[in-house]
């Protein structure tokens, strides 16, 4: 289904503190689609995404983090930030 099985409130705290600071605390970064939406739509990019940054872009490598924790960054994303922007 694509549906993270991951702990959306430990995910909350980690994109608060890491990835809030560029793509908002609403998942409405400036240069990109929702991020609510891209997560429900392609997850399996978005985790290649978390995991791996961006190519040729300011996105950084959350490597150092464990792939459980790539994965509560993902359900959270499905499950709280909007689809569409307001």
């Amino acid at each position: 289904s694509g549906k993270a099985k991951g702990d959306a409130s430990r995910g909350k705290a980690i994109y608060q503190t890491i990835c809030g600071v560029c793509h908002n605390l609403d998942g409405m970064g400036e240069d990109t689609d929702p991020l609510g939406k891209i997560s429900t739509e392609n997850p399996w990019k978005m985790l290649h995404k978390i995991r791996n940054g961006h190519a040729g872009e300011q996105m950084p490598s959350l490597q150092a983090f464990d792939v459980q924790s790539a994965v509560d960054l993902l359900s959270y994303m499905q499950s709280e930030l909007p689809k569409e922007e307001e």
